[in-house]
């Protein structure tokens, strides 16, 4: 028989998950980087383990604003990959070169706030970059990602100003 009885001290009776390589904190949350799955992907730019922090005066910080874009790149390299195979790093490390020459201490692997909307502009090299027959596939992806980024978080996008630049990128690409 099942004892339906709510403990005393208004816990829920549900034990706490007592596996060492859980992915749950012990207050219930997922770690920054691991997904509901339990994988960790050891990046920031998970799509279901995003965390974001607040500040004193509570608003969020500028962690769900990089998270947006490494999204978005995570899809419009996915569409690179697909297109250029083993040359997908080469390529993207080619364009970091030169983004970086113009934003500097740019890098892929570091995305904060203040150079997000780098981002955009590594996916425009890597566009322009493209070979004829592949260039319209990859202008294809990287319009319909950053619609989609646009479309569902308009707000963060509003918040931290960078409606007009990511609207400049579709209209560039549209053309």
């Amino acid at each position: 028989m099942i004892d339906l009885a709510q403990p005393e001290d208004g816990s829920t009776g549900t034990p706490a998950d007592k596996n060492p390589r859980s992915a749950h904190r012990e207050d219930g949350t997922l770690p920054f980087g691991t997904n509901p799955a339990g994988d960790r992907t050891g990046r920031p730019g998970s799509r279901a383990g995003v965390e974001t922090e607040t500040g004193a005066s509570g608003r969020q910080s500028g962690v769900e604003f990089a998270v947006l874009f490494e999204r978005f790149f995570d899809s419009f390299r996915r569409q690179v990959l697909e297109c250029y195979g083993k040359r997908c790093d080469e390529m993207i490390a080619r364009a970091e070169e030169e983004v970086a020459g113009h934003s500097l201490g740019f890098r892929l692997r570091a995305i904060h706030s203040d150079n997000a909307l780098t981002v955009l502009d590594l996916a425009e090299t890597m566009i322009s970059r493209a070979s004829v027959f592949k260039r319209r596939r990859l202008r294809r992806a990287a319009l319909g990602a950053v619609a989609e980024l646009y479309n569902t978080h308009y707000e963060t996008l509003e918040r931290f100003g960078a409606v007009e630049r990511v609207e400049q990128f579709y209209y560039r690409l549209k053309k």
